[in-house]
């Protein structure tokens, strides 16, 4: 409520009692409160509040934020990427806030489910569920510039602009599944079918790369004439598409080389230039000389989203979040899934859980 002295307020909203206060259309208020949470579950208390006294106004001023602690020591055992992604969320600037399907995509956020396969147990659901994904947005990627034209690209870059109304970069699956209906007449299950292969961080929101990717998806199996059931499904798909679009798909063999020929310079340039592609670093994880689809399945192991949207920042530092205050205490995996779940109902809609069983594997400490 507006004049509240709750410090999981926004500021704008608790700022003044005397007057009702209207949020601009898309004002991101939600999540200055989810990073009020992660900021009492990081470092134990909750953020100061701005009845607490003009110098911790000013403190505010300075940081460009309001994640600052009572206990300002709290932070010093925290990564730089926890607290700053408070901080983003925390943000006195309301226009500086992130929405929340951009902060799902936060560095922090993502460290919690990496790419990496070799972080999962085999077998579990997760890991085989990534695996799927991966080598669906890897190949549907790479071919993308050969199965879509360039007039396409452009139709479906404008539409998202258009659909991606507080210009984060992303908007939510239903309406990317409804903009591959209307302007690119994919069947409504064809659309879901391709946009869950490609959502592989499963935030339930995606970015111009994967809207891209599935319509390539579609594109290139369209000669399947049904829909596939499952990402393992369309992968299996996709992999006979790859062989048939740059080798030989009888023998299921291709080389680096008919792939760069194949891949239309046009269609190259754009998703490069507005979608975050690097094909020369998509195009290096692929084995030298001829390779078969195993070659191409490993491939699609190892790439871990680099050379696209997907690629994950690299910690700055060596603190772990996952010690101290209620991460030790609460689990620094139930944390993240705490704010996950909370920024997806801002707005995004349910998102399928993860397997409940499957952790990540403990990696080995770095040596000194």
């Amino acid at each position: 409520m507006k004049g509240s002295p709750n410090p999981y307020a926004a500021p704008e909203i608790a700022s003044d009692a005397r007057a009702p206060y209207h949020a601009p259309p898309g004002a991101p208020l939600d999540v200055w409160s989810v990073g009020a949470i992660a900021h009492q579950l990081l470092v134990g208390s909750p953020p100061l509040r701005q009845e607490e006294g003009a110098g911790a106004i000013a403190a505010l001023a300075r940081l460009g934020s309001g994640a600052l602690s009572r206990e300002p020591d709290g932070w010093l055992e925290r990564t730089t990427m926890s607290r700053e992604f408070v901080g983003r969320l925390m943000n006195t600037q309301v226009s500086q806030r992130p929405s929340a399907a951009a902060a799902l995509q936060d560095p922090w956020m993502q460290a919690i489910f990496p790419l990496s396969l070799a972080s999962w147990p085999a077998g579990c659901e997760t890991y085989i569920g990534l695996e799927h994904r991966l080598f669906c947005y890897f190949v549907s990627v790479l071919l993308l510039p050969n199965v879509v034209q360039y007039r396409d690209c452009f139709q479906m870059r404008s539409g998202f602009m258009t659909a991606d109304e507080d210009k984060d970069g992303f908007i939510s699956t239903a309406v990317a599944q409804r903009l591959l209906q209307e302007q690119r007449g994919l069947a409504p299950s064809t659309a879901a079918a391709v946009l869950e292969a490609v959502d592989v961080k499963r935030a339930g929101a995606v970015d111009l790369c994967a809207l891209l990717a599935a319509f390539a998806a579609a594109r290139a199996t369209q000669a399947e004439h049904t829909t596939p059931r499952t990402p393992d499904e369309l992968a299996k798909r996709l992999e006979r598409a790859f062989f048939h679009a740059f080798g030989d798909a009888q023998r299921m063999v291709a080389s680096p080389e008919h792939v760069e020929s194949g891949l239309t310079a046009t269609v190259v340039k754009e998703v490069e230039a507005h979608a975050g592609v690097q094909y020369e670093e998509l195009l290096n994880f692929l084995p030298g000389g001829a390779f078969e689809k195993e070659a191409l399945r490993e491939a699609a192991r190892e790439y871990q989203g680099r050379g696209t949207p997907l690629s994950p920042e690299s910690p700055d530092d060596d603190r772990d979040d996952s010690e101290h205050s209620w991460g030790e205490a609460f689990g620094l995996e139930r944390v993240h899934d705490l704010v996950k779940g909370v920024l997806q109902t801002c707005g995004l809609g349910a998102v399928a859980p993860c397997d409940q069983h499957c952790h990540m594997v403990p990696m080995a400490p770095a040596s000194a």
